[in-house]
C-alpha cells in the first residue's frame, strides 16, 4: 500500500505555487518541457527570478488567461484577468491549437 501521508508537508513550510523549490522539484522529477499557469499576471510579475527559473529549466510560464480576448472595453475592467461573462462566452471560443 503507498504511503500517502510520506507526501505531506507541514502548513509552515507550504509556499506558493510558482517557487523555486517547485521549479526544482520539477526539474529534478525529470520534467523538461512544462507549461506552468498561474492564476493572474501577478504571480508571475512578483517572482521574476522564479520565472527566469523556469525558462532556464525550459518552462514556459504564463497566467492562465490575458486581456487579449475580445471583451469590450468597459466591460470586465476590474478583473486582473479577462473572466468571460456569459454573453461572451457563448460567441467567443477560445482554442489553442498547439
Amino acid at each position: 500500500m503507498f504511503d500517502f501521508y510520506a507526501l505531506l508537508v507541514l502548513a509552515e513550510e507550504w509556499e506558493p505555487g510558482l517557487s523555486e523549490t517547485a521549479i526544482n522539484s520539477l526539474h529534478q522529477a525529470g520534467l523538461s518541457r512544462l507549461r506552468l499557469g498561474t492564476d493572474n499576471w501577478t504571480a508571475a510579475f512578483m517572482n521574476p527570478q522564479v520565472v527566469k527559473l523556469a525558462k532556464g529549466a525550459g518552462y514556459l510560464v504564463a497566467s492562465y488567461d490575458s486581456y487579449d480576448t475580445g471583451i469590450p472595453q468597459g466591460l470586465n475592467d476590474s478583473w486582473l484577468t479577462a473572466q468571460l461573462p456569459s454573453e461572451i462566452t457563448e460567441k467567443c471560443h477560445i482554442i489553442y491549437r498547439g
